[in-house]
């Protein structure tokens, strides 16, 4: 029984770990978007466009 309850705690830190990086993910990646949206506009408004 200890082995099974074991198990499953592990299971489970193991699921909020994924989901915790999966989270991250997507924080880096708005801010990687965010920074190419700047240079972006920084370009344009440079260049008078």
């Amino acid at each position: 029984m200890d082995t099974k309850e074991a198990l499953l705690k592990r299971r489970d830190e193991a699921k909020k770990k994924a989901t915790q990086y999966e989270n991250q993910v997507k924080i880096l990646l708005n801010k990687q978007r965010d920074a190419e949206r700047r240079a972006r506009n920084h370009q344009l408004i440079v260049h008078g466009a």
